[in-house]
This record gives C-alpha cells, structure tokens and sequence, in this order.
C-alpha cells in the first residue's frame, strides 16, 4: 500500500519524535529529505526484521522494509504489471420475469383520490422459484469474480493476479455452463410458467408483456471477458517526446493510485474476517443461562416461583468462522500483485497464531479460545492503522 509518510520540518523533529518512543528508537533508519508542495520535509525510513516492528513503523506513519529483503532482480528478469496480471470483466444480463402495470396502477390511484404519477405498480409475470437456480449461479459467479480479482476501476473491469488465473478461469467455466443449463431450464418450462400466471394473475395477465422463447434466452447474458493489462499505454498518435513523456507520467501516476487501491482492498478483505472471529470467540458462550418454557411459551417455575433455567450455547462459534480466516490466507499469495512483505507477514502471522488452534477446541478450552482471541483483536487493530 502506499500512503502519505509523517514529515517535520527540521530533522531534530524527526529524531525526537523518534527517540521518544522505544518501539521505534531500536529500529534502524535511515532519514531522508523529500519535496512536499514545493517544502523540503524529512522524513525517515526503517528497516525491520519482525512483522511486530514493521506494523509498530505503520502505525506511527513511516515506510518500512524488511532487514532480510532479497536483492532486486536484474532489469532483464523483472516483470512487468501486464505479466503479472490482465483484466477481467463480468457480464451478466437476465430477466427480471417483472413488469410494470399503468392499467392497475391508474386504478390503485383513483381508489385512494391520488396522483397516479406517484405509483409504479409492478407485478410477477412468472413464479419466483423459476429464476431461483439462475439468480443463484449469477450471485456465485459475482461472489467468485470479486474474490480472486481486486479494484482497478470505479465501473468496469477488475485487475485478475496471473497467480490466480487458473482458479479464476476453472470457477467461472463452471459457473456458465451451471447458468446455460438453469437457462436452458427455464425455456423448457417458459409455456407451463406462462399458463401459472394465466391463472394466478386473472384480469392484469396479459400476453403481450412475455418474449417468445427465442427472445426470451437472447436477454440472457453470461461473458467472463480478459483483457491485456495496458499499463503504460499504446500510442500511436503523433506528439512531441515533452507531451509523451507527461502523459506517461500520468498514467504511471493513474497505475500507481490503482494499485494502491488495489491493496488496500487485500488488506481489508484480510482484517474484516479476522476482526470478525476476534468479535465471535469474545461473544461465544458455551454455559449462558436461558428459561425453561412450557406449550405456552411462559416460563416453568420450580417450587419456589422461581424460574427453571437450562444451559444453553449463546452466540455460537461456527467452523465456518475459521475457515473464512483459513481462505482468505490462503488467497493472500495470489492477491499479493505488489509483493508486499508486510502482508506476506501478516499472513503468516495470522496461519501461525489463528489458525494453529482448531474450531472444536476453541470451542470447549476457554483458555486457548481466550488466547486466541487476544491474537485476533491484537492483529486486526494493527491492521487498522496500516489501511
């Protein structure tokens, strides 16, 4: 991720700031001048050799780099952004098996005396279960698309990792032709579904609102669509080598912003599902009290008038919980398009503390269901300061 970096004016600022604090004054660094809106500025640069200290360095506004950092690769060697990821955009179309009625909606607003410019009566034109496996495979196949891609831009493609590429591809193979065949269920069944409706809508049915079938599976769409990344851009247009190079820093600028963006999202998608089983395992209550109830509802009374109570698990901790955790870190390598050693650590960091306890023994041993939600909540705050 990329962030604006806590600048001084002088460097006896920056080296008290530093010194006052004992989770950074062990830390190597290195200062360093920089030009913020035309004022030179210092700033300062560490290098880490615990994921501890690089988060201490995030929270407190600086940039870091691991102590262990391998040498760059040679020029020859190193990959561009096109090799390492390409474009891919979700398109999908259907039919919403709606349609408006300003017949019934003219009706509605002379019963009640009202403008019928204010109602949009709607009705069903077909049974709701018969769209059902289609708007399921379209929500699977967006849920699929948004996992393995992150944000590029605010409308349109999502930038694909080339690391999951095969996954990416295999998923959404399986989910069009899941969405030819729920299609291909529907045609078959379209002339039973129109009578349904024949009968279920009485007066306000009406055949002109259904396509014919050939229409009707022609409003169906369904493209996973993959496109070169195009970072520094194709010009094939006549202009001065002044004008190409400031228009090449602007797009390498635009590519910088994107891909910042682009991170902030891993990191996000990395602190919301460990925050998350922070907050569970804190609810989780495996001996809460609960009131015995009879037929009625009403609560049972001893012999005392007091009421029976039963053991009951109150906010439960699921498998689930975990297993988000477990996905997520397991897609981090493929999402990880900068190579940021930060969050290779925090993956790691998290496999190593969260993932080493089983869901079942957090469940039943408050002691490790205690430690590890400690971990959790530990983690996730400092993820909050590096977003």
């Amino acid at each position: 991720m990329t962030f604006e970096p806590k600048t001084y004016a002088r460097a006896i600022d920056m080296r008290s700031f530093i010194e006052a604090r004992p989770e950074l004054a062990a830390i190597p660094y290195e200062q360093k001048t920089i030009e913020v809106d035309g004022k030179r500025r210092v700033t300062a640069r560490f290098t880490h050799d615990t994921t501890e200290q690089a988060i201490a360095v995030r929270k407190a506004g600086f940039t870091s780099v691991p102590q262990t950092k391998a040498e760059p690769m040679p020029k020859a060697e190193t990959k561009s952004m096109s090799e390492k990821a390409m474009l891919a955009d979700l398109m999908i179309k259907g039919w919403s098996g709606r349609a408006s009625d300003k017949e019934a909606a003219s009706h509605v607003a002379q019963s009640y005396q009202a403008n019928v410019k204010w109602f949009n009566v709607s009705k069903r034109l077909v049974n709701t279960e018969a769209l059902k496996a289609i708007r399921a495979v379209e929500a699977a196949a967006r849920a699929t698309h948004k996992k393995f891609t992150l944000p590029w831009s605010e409308t349109g493609p999502r930038l694909l990792p080339a690391k999951a590429f095969h996954e990416y591809t295999k998923e959404m193979g399986a989910h069009m032709d899941a969405h030819e065949k729920a299609v291909d269920e529907l045609i078959e069944a379209y002339d039973g579904l129109i009578t349904e409706a024949r009968s279920e809508l009485g007066g306000r049915f009406d055949h002109a609102d259904y396509p014919t079938p050939a229409d009707l599976q022609a409003k169906f769409t369904f493209d996973s669509e993959l496109s070169a990344l195009d970072v520094v851009g194709d010009f094939r247009v006549q202009m001065s080598d002044a004008e190409m190079e400031r228009l090449q820093a602007q797009i390498t600028k635009r590519t910088e912003a994107r891909l910042a963006g682009a991170m902030t999202d891993v990191y996000q998608r990395l602190h919301e599902v460990v925050a998350h089983m922070a907050q569970r395992l804190r609810d989780y209550d495996p001996n809460a009290e609960k009131a015995v109830l009879d037929d009625d509802g009403k609560a049972v009374l001893d012999d005392d008038g007091k009421p029976v109570m039963k053991t009951v698990t109150k906010n439960p901790f699921r498998d689930a919980t975990l297993r988000n955790v477990s996905d997520i870190v397991d897609l981090m390598p493929k999402l990880n398009i900068t190579g940021d050693p930060e969050l290779d650590a925090l993956a790691a960091d998290v496999r190593a503390t969260l993932l080493a306890t089983d869901a079942k023994t957090l469940r039943t041993d408050a002691d490790a269901r205690k430690a590890v939600a400690d971990q959790a909540e530990k983690i996730a705050g400092a993820m909050a300061g590096m977003m």
